[in-house]
């Protein structure tokens, strides 16, 4: 996972396709704990990878890896949704 983030922070389109891809099922399902319905899950979910990869360059390795990634949590969308 560590390299496949340094390759995202370096701009490459696959990787971020494969983070997304990794990253996806788990993420959605903590966005439909706190979602109404699925439509809203899947904005949450949007809104999530829009904001991991603009600050993926803040990723760390190891277990604050995922924090930094996730900082940008669903919950602070749930108000707009």
């Amino acid at each position: 996972m560590e390299q496949l983030i340094r390759r995202c922070q370096q701009g490459d389109r696959e990787a971020m396709g494969q983070l997304y891809n990794a990253m996806h099922d788990e993420l959605l399902a903590h966005c439909r704990k706190h979602a109404s319905n699925d439509n809203i899950a899947e904005d949450l979910l949007h809104d999530a990878f829009l904001l991991i990869f603009s600050n993926i360059g803040q990723a760390q390795s190891g277990q604050k890896r995922m924090s930094a990634l996730c900082a940008a949590s669903p919950e602070s969308y749930i108000g707009f949704h």
